[in-house]
């Protein structure tokens, strides 16, 4: 299990049971990733494929490569440490998100397995919740703050093609909260 740290009792809490359904819904975006026998995914995967990570699931080495990691979640939440802040102001670093992890100009500095958390992460609702973990644990992995092609940080309010190459959208944490999120 993750290492928490400044965490009241409540909020402890809450982040133990988002973790284990983030966990859980990692594994299942990583699961209907997996392809059919015949090599061709679900329907609705594969339009969730085109609006999140813009290609259409065909190629076998693309989808896994997203399978992956999903997949990756679980093992690296188990070592990851979780830090309470009441740093959350708009900044070139966190850009006012209610986790973040910390990077140092030129790449990761620091907290190469640190998730930040805000008291405003517990404000929000469970699905959520689960996809910023999903989002931050692709920030570890990526080693890298920004949100490829672009360093913005827009949020749909309902589902919609996010437009972006895959090329940029495999780095993209925004694109595997929001493939998580919107998964049926």
């Amino acid at each position: 299990m993750a290492k928490l740290s400044g965490f009241n009792p409540a909020q402890t809490s809450k982040l133990q049971a988002d973790i284990e359904r983030a966990k859980k819904l990692a594994m299942k975006c990583n699961n209907r990733l997996i392809m059919h026998q015949d090599g061709s995914l679900a329907r609705e995967i594969g339009l969730l494929l085109e609006d999140t990570f813009g290609i259409s699931g065909a190629d076998r080495g693309q989808v896994s490569q997203i399978a992956d990691r999903f997949f990756s979640f679980r093992g690296r939440m188990d070592t990851v440490k979780m830090t309470f802040t009441t740093q959350n102001s708009s900044n070139q670093n966190t850009m006012g998100h209610s986790a973040f992890v910390n990077f140092k100009l030129g790449g990761l500095g620091g907290h190469g397995n640190e998730i930040l958390v805000t008291a405003s992460y517990f404000q929000n609702g469970d699905l959520e919740r689960a996809g910023t973990l999903i989002h931050e644990h692709i920030h570890l992995v990526n080693g890298v703050p920004g949100h490829p092609p672009h360093n913005t940080a827009l949020k749909f309010f309902q589902r919609t093609k996010i437009g972006i190459d895959f090329r940029d959208a495999f780095f993209n944490p925004y694109c595997y909260q929001y493939f998580a999120e919107w998964l049926p």
